[in-house]
């Protein structure tokens, strides 16, 4: 890798893609229709529109969707939850207005917060209102996260969780789910693997990537997010010929997601920067241990170094 992302990748789509889209999860295969009895097949319809129109970068028009949704249903949760996702998505991207970004997530979490609230009220949740709250709670946790106020971004992360957990108990068969909490399994190793004062957190990072797998081969809403994970989680790990391989493919299908593209660039960018024919940078060396906390690397030159130190007597004499 020449250099890394000015965000570490960690956090870049990181914890999360965060658990994004995880608050529509629904059924994928199930002893009841789909999506009944939780929503209509017109808004579960509604939603797939708005993820495919994500996809491909139409912002604007996706989020009238779910303008629209907010007319007819003005306390859900799903209505502002579906505008965090679109803005949380538009600002993973390389190059995003961050200013403007900004102000909209300024604008919209007072009104997730109330309408989060007034869910949590109720007595009783069905498994479609852990989603919401899930999604909800997981959003919150990414952007803290972007922001790197940690302890607040695994707060919500861990809210986030338990509602996921919990709609899986209500229904077994939403698969979904495996999306968000494979993704935070994952993003928890890697953050807390280097902290001495959490010794006991073992290292699932293999458990998240086939829990991710698992949501892209029977999940519904999941699909697309899981796909963008696993070329992401590709590179974090090193595996940059199936980065590659993973990234050329999804990208035929989506060409215009950006989130994609740029985990493709920053493959080749570190396929370029290690010797020739070297596809895998292996877990637990130096060079992924540097890469986990962003720090640029330029593999050729630091192996040049490593190989030709500069000898001890020569080392003060050129000033």
């Amino acid at each position: 890798m020449a250099r890394s992302s000015g965000r570490p990748g960690l956090i870049r789509i990181g914890f999360a893609m965060i658990l994004a889209w995880a608050g529509f999860f629904s059924l994928s295969e199930a002893s009841h229709q789909f999506p009944l009895p939780y929503i209509s097949a017109e808004l579960d319809g509604q939603i797939l529109a708005a993820e495919a129109l994500v996809m491909d970068r139409r912002y604007q028009e996706a989020r009238a969707l779910f303008d629209k949704m907010e007319s007819l249903q003005p306390a859900s949760v799903l209505p502002s939850l579906g505008r965090l996702l679109i803005l949380m998505t538009h600002s993973l991207e390389q190059g995003a207005p961050k200013a403007a970004l900004e102000e909209d997530f300024a604008a919209e979490f007072p009104k997730n917060t109330k309408a989060v609230k007034t869910l949590e009220k109720q007595e009783v949740l069905s498994a479609w209102d852990h989603f919401l709250l899930g999604g909800a709670y997981g959003v919150r946790g990414l952007y803290e996260m972007e922001r790197h106020r940690y302890l607040a971004g695994f707060y919500h992360g861990f809210k986030a969780l338990g509602h996921f957990k919990a709609a899986q108990r209500l229904d077994p068969q939403i698969h979904d789910v495996y999306f968000a909490t494979g993704i935070y399994k994952y993003f928890r190793s890697v953050k807390t693997r280097y902290l001495w004062f959490l010794p006991l957190i073992a290292d699932q990072r293999e458990e998240g990537l086939g829990e991710v797998r698992l949501a892209l081969a029977r999940g519904h809403y999941s699909v697309p997010a899981s796909k963008i994970a696993l070329v992401v989680l590709a590179e974090k790990e090193g595996n940059l010929g199936e980065g590659a391989r993973l990234g050329e493919q999804y990208l035929a299908e989506y060409p215009n997601c950006r989130l994609i593209r740029d985990a493709l660039e920053k493959i080749e960018r570190r396929r370029a920067a290690v010797p020739t024919g070297d596809t895998l940078i292996r877990r637990g060396s130096v060079w992924s241990l540097l890469l986990d906390f962003g720090v640029s690397v330029d593999y050729k030159k630091t192996q040049l170094h490593m190989n030709n130190p500069i000898p001890t007597h020569n080392r003060h004499r050129s000033r």
